[in-house]
């Protein structure tokens, strides 16, 4: 799915969050953003490196264990 979104993503999209830390997503991730289309990604510190670096911004959910956990 992520794979063809590069393709038909709608003119004037802000930006895209994809919640994964799977170095599987890396060349859908940069295909967007070759596109200029900025992409967060947000999982646990544990992501793939390879992932992280390919994010226009990395979120740490580790961060906000003890509020998630609540």
């Amino acid at each position: 799915m992520i794979e063809d979104s590069y393709e038909i993503i709608e003119v004037g999209v802000d930006e895209i969050t994809l919640v994964s830390g799977d170095a599987n997503y890396v060349p859908a991730v940069e295909k967007l953003r070759l596109r200029g289309i900025p992409v967060h990604v947000v999982f646990w510190s544990h992501a793939s490196r390879e992932l992280k670096e390919s994010a226009t911004k990395f979120v740490d959910l580790n961060l906000y264990l003890n509020h998630l956990c609540k």
